[in-house]
């Protein structure tokens, strides 16, 4: 394949004409757009349209940004252009009338993909998950942009270019593959890298002029990275906001497993770096979130149920913040959750441990920010100031 390149753009705000020329200029070490959408070409953009919140909230990628990119598209030449996610909860349409885009999208004659229709693939070269049921649009269009947010995430410590295009996956069948492979975070990781390569956008733009830290992807902190993000390598991109952020990038699955398996790029000394140089841009850190997983272990049975009572983290209701929407309970694929009448309020959501298999879609699409990560009582104590 072509040497991969990572183009770095500062842009403080999202003001529309700010963006685009920060947009511009990402892409223009790399070729501009023509680089990647030819004339008559049908072009997918994929951002994250996690779930229906406020623009402000910092949950999915940027309308400005969506808009922006779509244009940059028919700019080139596309001759239809789509926009649409599988949202966590929720249609492709709710999320971007949340998000104010309906109308304006099609003011500008872009159209939106509904991902509501699954077609199998099958990959024979695949590392270990060769059947997928995706997207038909995925499969149909000529080329696929894959817009991210840039997020903390309590399952997989970061979502960035490999964990977006999960959302190739409709529906019900996200939690079907939790269920499958969620709860050993390396067999997840391996399965997000061979759908990620199943069919690999051609390039990718990832949204850190706001980004989230902390209890991400749906209830973390906004924090201004001021940041730009291009690239023709999901991997490698993913790896270069790795080293912007401070975060070791073994911290992350889908990058620790894609150098042990060869998939993409995740060695910076392969990469072309565009922009400001790297330590110009690099912050001494972020808000990590809380993971949850112990590690494997031999033990009797009964002993690893309480080992890992005293070690992993699992996700806990406050119900003093659950409205009981119930949007956890009917999205959670392992049925851990049940609603439990309280004397004087409405019913609020109980995840039942032996059931929860830590994939955190409850924590991710709760929209009160009432579920999080708590860690185990050994945890907890290693924590504690002395």
């Amino acid at each position: 394949m072509e040497r991969a390149a990572i183009s770095v753009q500062r842009c403080p705000t999202y003001e529309p004409e700010l963006l685009r020329s920060a947009l511009a200029g990402a892409l223009a070490p790399l070729g501009g757009m023509p680089a990647f959408v030819s004339r008559g070409d049908r072009v997918l953009i994929k951002p994250n349209l996690l779930a229906a919140r406020a623009v402000d909230k910092h949950v999915c990628t940027h309308p400005e940004l969506v808009l922006a990119v779509a244009e940059a598209a028919l700019d080139a030449g596309a001759a239809r252009v789509y926009v649409g996610d599988s949202p966590g909860f929720g249609t492709s349409l709710g999320v971007l009338r949340k998000l104010g885009l309906p109308g304006q999208l099609a003011e500008r004659g872009i159209e939106i993909a509904a991902f509501d229709d699954p077609v199998e693939i099958v990959r024979p070269d695949s590392v270990r998950f060769r059947r997928f049921e995706i997207e038909r649009a995925v499969l149909e269009v000529d080329k696929v942009v894959n817009l991210v947010k840039i997020k903390t995430h309590a399952q997989m410590f970061m979502t960035m270019s490999v964990k977006n295009t999960f959302g190739y996956i409709v529906g019900t069948r996200k939690a079907a593959w939790h269920l499958e492979a969620g709860r050993e975070v390396d067999f997840f990781a391996t399965m997000l890298l061979d759908l990620h390569y199943l069919r690999p956008p051609v390039l990718h733009l990832a949204d850190g002029i706001v980004m989230m830290e902390g209890n991400g992807p749906g209830s973390g902190t906004p924090r201004a990275l001021g940041l730009l993000f291009a690239g023709n390598e999901g991997s490698a991109l993913d790896t270069a906001i790795c080293a912007v952020l401070n975060v070791p990038p073994h911290f992350v699955p889908t990058l620790r497993m894609a150098g042990e398996l060869g998939l993409g790029v995740t060695d910076l000394g392969k990469v072309s770096w565009y922009g400001p140089a790297l330590e110009d841009v690099a912050i001494e850190g972020i808000d990590h979130p809380i993971l949850s997983h112990p590690g494997k272990f031999l033990a009797p049975r009964p002993l690893q149920r309480l080992t890992r009572r005293l070690l992993e983290v699992r996700p806990l209701v406050d119900p003093k913040a659950c409205v009981g929407c119930r949007i956890c309970m009917e999205a959670c694929p392992a049925k851990a959750i049940t609603m439990v009448q309280k004397k004087d309020r409405p019913a609020v959501a109980r995840i039942h441990p032996p059931l929860c298999i830590h994939c955190y879609c409850c924590q991710e699409l709760c929209p009160e920010g009432a579920i999080a990560p708590k860690r185990g009582l050994v945890r907890s104590l290693l924590r504690r100031p002395s």
